[in-house]
């Protein structure tokens, strides 16, 4: 049988590629992907090997369409960017819709500039100012920021079922990046039936409906402060709503992010050019 390579934004990958007979698919999974007319200096370099490579595999459209822009900088005919493929992320926990007496408010990223921790602390300040007590508010992957005792600090959790187990105890998943392609952590808390409330960046506007979450208008922090606490203050007093959300949200994780969808849509890739 012929084998076929799957490389993941390594070096490596692409030295091998020339060493590999023509007759052997090679595709490269590309993670997270940002056009940068000055920089992407390792993509470009990568680029010679662009027609050897059977096919690009990206988990947002967003990251594909960054990917295009680079490609057509690069002039690249669009003719060759039917190699570029979208497979999104599977989720392998799913837990069931649950109901809490204080409405939990989840945050799991690192502290990096562009997961905006503050500005999701700026929006628990101003939910335990309006409402002492009411709410509930958890950070996970980010170490304990001072000046937040209402806030609950997890730190960094590597155990699937401990981390399936804090999904399950919230309400509702909240992002306030100002970048992103389709974060893993918004599949995961939907697959635990948390709703979602998160700004307008990479694939959320377009992947995620009214029905499971709730999108501001900007990403500009003001405005994000001020539409995010409105939307949980709103939810909190209508609880009936707050609980279809996140059963939308598991219906829709248990229809799209599951392993056998992913799977398939691999096997479809992989396994074609051989057959």
């Amino acid at each position: 049988e012929t084998p076929t390579v799957l490389g993941a934004l390594s070096a490596t990958f692409f030295d091998l590629l020339p060493l590999l007979r023509p007759a052997i698919p090679a595709f490269h999974l590309q993670h997270a992907f940002l056009y940068q007319p000055d920089g992407n200096r390792q993509h470009t370099a990568w680029l010679r090997h662009f027609p050897r490579v059977n096919g690009y595999v990206f988990v947002s459209g967003q990251a594909r369409t960054e990917y295009e822009r680079f490609l057509f900088a690069q002039h690249v005919p669009r003719s060759q960017f039917g190699k570029l493929h979208l497979i999104a992320n599977a989720v392998h926990h799913f837990g069931s819709v649950r109901s809490h007496d204080r409405m939990g408010l989840l945050f799991v990223g690192r502290d990096s500039p562009e997961k905006r921790l503050p500005l999701f602390l700026a929006v628990c300040d101003a939910l335990e100012a309006e409402r002492p007590g009411r709410f509930r508010f958890t950070v996970v992957g980010a170490e304990a920021q001072p000046g937040h005792a209402h806030v609950q600090f997890a730190g960094r959790v590597n155990d699937a079922e401990r981390m399936a187990a804090l999904y399950a105890n919230h309400d509702l998943l909240v992002l306030t990046s100002f970048r992103e392609g389709f974060p893993l952590v918004v599949q995961e808390a939907m697959a635990q039936g948390l709703a979602v409330l998160a700004t307008p960046v990479g694939d959320i506007p377009n992947r995620l409906d009214v029905g499971c979450s709730i999108v501001t208008s900007h990403t500009e922090e003001a405005s994000v402060l001020q539409e995010m606490t409105v939307a949980a203050l709103a939810l909190d007093a209508d609880r009936s709503r707050l609980q279809a959300m996140k059963a939308a949200a598991l219906a829709k994780a248990l229809a799209e992010y599951g392993p056998e969808r992913f799977r398939e849509s691999y096997r479809a890739l992989l396994i074609a050019p051989t057959s």
